[in-house]
């Protein structure tokens, strides 16, 4: 047994060698105990922090005006904020930017919510409807989210969006994975007609909110900051 100021520890309850801790002095047994006691708050704290994923859209990428501007915010208010560089912006890949964020989201939760962009927000659903049956995020807030898609320029450019365009989404398989879903549009984006607000009221469930005037929320479209998306972002 280990005594630490008024508590006692079996050694047994220890998450180390347990030989080697009956080998080691009290102090050094003292020690050992402090650092796992350390540990196990870092994680606990860890553990309730929201976690936000930032997800650029095509052609896009972490350093863009608007998310640098959420996550300068998000941080000011004690959120933990991700904005990955996604695998080959130029010409994305369903597979590879599903992978992505698995790789970087590791272990979604309630504490977890997932910011999309474009063609981040298609990546996003697709992650939702992969994820383990029982798992469940905080929510999900999507600017200019689409489903559809209009005005691309060039046959490649469509080449692209293709598969996005037409491989299936599952809805009811996003839809139990997390709380919210937030969807944040524009009344002049030139890439993502109005039929897409009711596709997402209707297929997901989701909560609309139109925006005027902001294009496709590019820095082109002269949007730095988004005040609808900081807020759907805080109370998810």
């Amino acid at each position: 047994m280990i005594h630490v100021g008024k508590f006692n520890y079996e050694i047994e309850n220890l998450a180390v060698n347990k030989k080697m801790v009956r080998l080691c002095s009290p102090q050094v047994r003292k020690t050992l105990l402090l650092r796992q006691l350390a540990d196990s708050e870092g994680r606990s704290k860890f553990m309730n922090q929201k976690r936000v994923f930032i997800i650029h859209g095509w052609g896009g990428s972490p350093d863009e005006l608007l998310h640098k501007w959420l996550k300068l915010e998000l941080e000011k208010k004690g959120l933990e904020v991700f904005v990955p560089q996604m695998p080959n912006p130029e010409k994305p890949v369903i597979e590879a930017w599903v992978s992505r964020l698995e790789e970087i989201v590791r272990a979604p939760d309630k504490d977890t919510i997932l910011v999309g962009h474009s063609i981040g927000c298609q990546a996003i659903l697709r992650y939702l409807e992969k994820l383990n049956p029982m798992s469940k995020i905080g929510g999900v807030v999507f600017i200019a989210p689409w489903l559809t898609l209009s005005n691309l320029e060039s046959e490649e450019e469509w080449q692209v969006a293709d598969p996005w365009l037409n491989t299936p989404i599952r809805e009811t398989d996003v839809i139990k994975h997390t709380l919210k879903i937030t969807t944040i549009f524009s009344d002049n984006d030139p890439y993502v007609s109005s039929e897409n607000i009711e596709l997402f009221k209707r297929r997901f469930n989701a909560e609309v909110v139109v925006e005027h005037g902001k294009g496709h929320f590019t820095a082109d479209d002269g949007v730095k900051k988004l005040e609808s998306a900081l807020n759907a972002i805080l109370v998810s």
